[in-house]
């Protein structure tokens, strides 16, 4: 097991890890423009702990990127669908069905 610490130097670049084939996955479930925001978000904590001396060198790995990108893909999908009412529905009704309940009823003959 590899408890290296690793430097900010260490951590791969956004553009070897976009074109590597453990995001390929990701990206065509989720799209070139979600990925690499989430990507981007990633890395930058990853500098973070970097430079507070607390980064694991496993953390790097490409796998491990990939498996921390899809949860925090996963989770923003979530949050993104949630469940509507449709309100407007009972309103909608077609207006030859208003005419013919406004209309007097007529004499018989």
């Amino acid at each position: 097991m590899d408890t290296r610490h690793a430097k900010a130097a260490d951590i791969p670049s956004l553009d070897r890890l976009l074109n590597g084939p453990a995001l390929e996955s990701l990206l065509a479930r989720h799209g070139r423009t979600q990925v690499t925001a989430a990507l981007r978000t990633h890395l930058d904590d990853l500098r973070r702990s970097a430079l507070a001396g607390s980064l694991d060198s496993a953390a790097l790995k490409e796998g491990t990127v990939a498996a921390a990108l899809e949860a925090n893909l996963e989770v923003s999908a979530r949050l993104r669908m949630r469940s509507v009412f449709n309100l407007t529905a009972p309103y909608c009704i077609p207006i030859w069905v208003v005419r013919s309940c406004l209309r007097k009823p007529s004499a018989p003959s």
